[in-house]
């Protein structure tokens, strides 16, 4: 088996093969023409073509904190948060809100083996601006920019860019305790 990144070229040049075999009937005096003779469009358009539909795949799993309970981590155990707008905050999380809490890029999935989480309520959802951001139970998912370490769980009940976070538990309801900002081993159990 190739590993991924040979497998991705391939597969991108699989896709460009495949384009140019399919014909083309016009020419521009911008395009490329490579070692094989094929034409090679120089403009995004061509790009966009071929580039795969949508963001990463972004696999969840569970962690746990004593005095927090058992939330949702991404295979990396970054935290991710459902977010509870404040009343006159605007629809969606933009300008300081997406300073302060990122939108979890691509669509969710459980862990391979992970049956704690919810394979159906794993998804995604399209922003306003086109980009694919992963969801869980129909919640858009963010990470909180000050976590920095595996299990770190500072965005929990904080409030920031108009948007108070809450960690997820696997059956798709906000934690409701303070998070601590100490890591935690996954699973709950301590190092």
């Amino acid at each position: 088996m190739l590993p991924h990144g040979l497998r991705s070229r391939g597969g991108l040049v699989g896709v460009l093969v495949f384009v140019i075999a399919c014909g083309r009937r016009d020419s521009n005096p911008n395009d490329t023409l490579v070692s094989t003779g094929a034409v090679v469009p120089d403009t995004p358009a061509a790009v966009v073509a071929v580039q795969p539909p949508g963001g990463p795949t972004i696999a969840l799993t569970v962690a746990g904190k004593p005095g927090v309970g058992v939330f949702l981590v991404d295979s990396g155990g970054r935290a991710v948060y459902i977010l509870e707008e404040a009343s006159g905050a605007p629809a969606g999380c933009t300008g300081d809100c997406a300073k302060a809490w990122t939108p979890v890029p691509g669509r969710a999935a459980p862990m391979r083996g992970d049956t704690s989480v919810s394979a159906t309520g794993a998804g995604s959802s399209r922003r306003a601006d086109g980009t694919e951001q992963a969801t869980y139970d129909g919640k858009p998912l963010y990470y909180y920019r000050d976590d920095s370490r595996p299990n770190d769980t500072k965005g929990q009940a904080k409030s920031a860019g108009g948007a108070t976070g809450r960690l997820v538990r696997p059956d798709g309801q906000p934690v409701t305790g303070k998070g601590k900002s100490d890591s935690a081993s996954k699973g709950g159990t301590s190092k």
